[in-house]
């Protein structure tokens, strides 16, 4: 009984400690050479340049908070991790030019959307499909 117990304590705090270790701020990065021989045979149109994502630790290391900006849009909510992936969960959606953001309602700035990334060594991996095709982002991690 004393072993199970002791193996599900290190499973959780193994846990916590991995997502502790992703906490901190990913920017846009050239794809390897292996990601662009991935990108080619997932029939992808092409990168999405510009994002950046912040991952905040907050103490419950189970929902924290996140900023993700794109070449168009401020985003922020919730995030976690499961399963090797991170889970935006978002709550607030601004426009970068602030004109824009004039023209929409409450309602409209705040909507909920899940916006996934694969981790894989130590990069953030998100597909989007369009009415224009497929795009990647390929995020590394600043140190």
């Amino acid at each position: 009984m004393r072993f199970r117990l002791l193996i599900c304590l290190v499973f959780t705090v193994a846990g916590c400690a991995e997502q502790s270790s992703l906490c901190g701020n990913y920017k846009i990065c050239n794809p390897s050479f292996r990601d662009k021989i991935c990108v080619f045979l997932k029939g992808i149109n092409g990168a999405v340049p510009g994002s950046e994502i912040i991952l905040y630790e907050d103490s419950s290391f189970m929902d924290s908070s996140f900023i993700y900006t794109t070449c168009g849009n401020i985003s922020t909510g919730r995030w976690s991790f499961q399963n090797k992936t991170v889970h935006l969960n978002i709550s607030l959606n601004k426009f970068r030019n602030e004109s824009l953001n004039d023209s929409l309602s409450d309602a409209e700035k705040k909507f909920h959307w899940i916006c996934s990334f694969k981790l894989r060594n130590r990069r953030l991996y998100h597909i989007d499909q369009t009415e224009f095709g497929k795009y990647i982002e390929i995020l590394s991690k600043s140190e």
